[in-house]
């Protein structure tokens, strides 16, 4: 991930220091899987370090390469869908109370006076607003719970995909300019496994109920188109800093303060 061994030990190093803090701040049982993100990334860079001093030697690091692909392929795409999804908690139910407060009686006065009565009609017209705005609300979080546990379930289907793939094919990696070129042969339709790969960490994140979470689903986009340019040139490979990027809104997310 890191343009050589150095740079992924010190740089995994770091993401992993600050994975223990996020994890050490999580105030929500639910938050756990995406705060421990940042530490499974750290802890994938400081691979990659082993696998950058085995690539020239002729006995290398198989075991290395093979756990740099479990964690980069198979584990990310379902701990950040399922992680989304485990973070956004129960749907709040807030519906019937706004049909009942919409819904209750109101007394009315013995006196008839015309203006008392059309604050009353106002006070109607603006609970019954009120109530549409919390339906439409409502349904709007509905579907994004079921976006979401859509993703999770096909972040699944792709981890289990691609960790059939591991365990049937080998794992190729070469040096190639200051990058590691890392080879999976993969039997069935390697762009549909792609997309879903995309749509479980990338989009996965962009659809979160929380907007540091699709903040750092934006970041994380332009950042690995950004990354994937310059490591398809072998000029450098710069996801650790991408990584780190992410270590770092990850540990804002978590240290947020709750309602």
């Amino acid at each position: 991930m890191c343009w050589s061994a150095e740079a992924d030990l010190v740089a995994g190093t770091v993401v992993a220091g600050l994975g223990v803090w996020c994890l050490a701040g999580v105030q929500r049982a639910r938050d756990v899987p995406l705060a421990a993100l940042p530490l499974l990334l750290g802890v994938h860079q400081l691979i990659e370090a082993l696998v950058w001093w085995g690539v020239d030697r002729p006995a290398g690091a198989g075991w290395a390469v093979t756990a740099w692909a479990v964690i980069a392929l198979p584990v990310l795409p379902l701990l950040v869908s399922a992680g989304v999804w485990c973070s956004a908690g129960p749907p709040a139910r807030t519906g019937p109370a706004a049909e009942r407060l919409a819904a209750a009686p109101r007394t009315r006065s013995a006196d008839r006076d015309r203006d008392r009565d059309r604050d009353r009609d106002w006070d109607r017209d603006w609970d019954r607003d009120r109530l549409g705005r919390r339906i439409r609300a409502g349904r709007r979080v509905r579907l994004g719970r079921r976006v979401r546990a859509g993703l999770a379930l096909l972040g699944a289907a792709v981890c289990v995909l691609l960790a059939i793939a591991l365990a049937t094919r080998p794992v190729t990696v070469e040096p190639h300019g200051h990058t590691l070129r890392y080879g999976v042969g993969l039997p069935y339709a390697a762009a549909a496994l792609a997309a879903g790969y995309l749509l479980t960490t990338v989009g996965a994140l962009l659809c979160a109920a929380d907007w540091v979470l699709r903040l750092l689903g934006a970041l994380v986009g332009l950042g690995a188109a950004l990354c994937l340019t310059l490591y398809r040139l072998a000029f450098v490979s710069t996801w650790c800093a991408l990584s780190a990027l992410a270590a770092l809104i990850l540990l804002r997310w978590v240290r947020r303060p709750l309602p």
